[in-house]
């Protein structure tokens, strides 16, 4: 099995945005998805969980792990590390720009793409990021497979 994946309607949908002129927003969206997943990978190899497959999609990375059980808080940690960065490079950018205001034109795109990762992965819809958390903060009280019916709920909602 290949550790690294790049899904075929990725690189079809990469390369339909290149054609439509769009190649700036496809560099800095999909710089912005990396360092978010980089976020959940640092933290879950830092808990010692071990990566077992990472395949880019068309809407955005999918990280696998080898494990389907977590201990303790390790499920919201890991979840919380990825919009968090974006959050980060959310406040770096804006710092930026208000120091170098000229960069603006540059990367607001990137901005923009950090802002729209942070927002749509904090929706409680398992398996986003939110949805991660709210099943991590419901297992606490209840078995994971009711957590997960519950945070389906959020989903059809």
């Amino acid at each position: 099995m290949k550790k690294y994946r790049i899904h075929p309607l990725f690189i079809a949908y990469v390369f339909l945005l290149v054609l439509i002129g769009q190649s700036l927003s496809v560099l800095w969206f999909f710089l912005a998805v990396i360092l978010h997943e980089l976020g959940h990978s640092f933290v879950a190899k830092k808990l010692g969980y071990k990566l077992d497959k990472l395949t880019i999609m068309p809407y955005g990375v999918c990280l696998n792990y080898n494990t389907k059980c977590f201990y303790g808080n390790d499920e919201i940690y890991i979840a919380l590390a990825g919009p968090l960065v974006n959050l980060f490079l959310i406040i770096l950018t804006v710092a930026f720009w208000w120091i170098f205001p000229i960069t603006y034109n540059y990367t607001y795109l990137f901005c923009y793409a950090n802002i729209m990762l942070f927002s749509f992965n904090f929706l409680p819809c398992y398996p986003l990021d939110g949805g991660r958390i709210l099943v991590g903060l419901v297992s606490k009280k209840l078995q994971r497979k009711y957590a997960i019916k519950i945070s389906i709920i959020f989903n059809t909602l």
